[in-house]
């Protein structure tokens, strides 16, 4: 399965994932899918925002006991309850030297 758009994914170890759109990496200029975990629920303001190259985010893996391969990422499909209308957070960050 390639990148969908933004929605939510199922990683192939099972976490799922709000995927909220693409950007661009600034040293290489490649481009990255933008997500955060399910896990956190918005708005919760510890929310971490993750990047994955897309070609990573569209690669085919095997797993470890390797039966088929599979899609690194799959779309979720979404129920209505799963949905809601509230923003994305607005990302911290933290100080990471003095």
């Amino acid at each position: 399965m390639n990148y969908d758009g933004p929605g939510r994914y199922q990683h192939y170890k099972g976490g799922e994932y709000d995927v909220v759109g693409l950007g661009m990496e600034e040293a290489t200029h490649k481009i990255v899918v933008i997500y955060i975990a399910h896990a956190f629920q918005i708005p919760d303001p510890g929310v971490i925002f993750w990047t994955r190259p897309l070609d990573d985010f569209n690669a085919m893996v095997v797993p470890r006991v390797p039966v088929s391969e599979e899609d690194q990422f799959k779309p979720v499909e979404q129920t209505p309850s799963m949905i809601d209308d509230r923003p994305l957070p607005v990302p911290r960050f933290r100080k990471l030297y003095t």
